[in-house]
């Protein structure tokens, strides 16, 4: 049996900074308390963001695709927000 345990997952593995060095996010303040850490993020255009899963930016958007426990998060980094929460297989 495994258990996974931390404490606050609003310090997450994946930290964006600028060319600078400043902190813009953390993927926990976007998405919320997750207990694991995620397993992948990726770059979609609102493109591939519409084709995929329906869902329609403004294509100067920063969009990423996370992958954390058998979870899809489609996030706007621009706008700081959530767009979509998937669970199971995805196209």
């Amino acid at each position: 049996m495994f258990i996974f345990i931390k404490d606050d997952r609003l310090e997450n593995n994946v930290v964006a900074f600028d060319l600078q060095g400043n902190k813009l996010w953390n993927i926990g303040e976007i998405v919320g308390d997750v207990k694991m850490a995620f397993d992948s993020i990726s770059y979609i255009t609102s493109a591939d963001a519409e084709r995929e899963f329906g869902i329609k930016t403004e294509p100067t958007h920063n969009l990423f695709k996370c992958i954390c426990a058998g979870f899809v998060f489609i996030i706007d980094a621009s706008n700081r927000e959530l767009l979509l929460k998937l669970s199971g297989k995805v196209k």
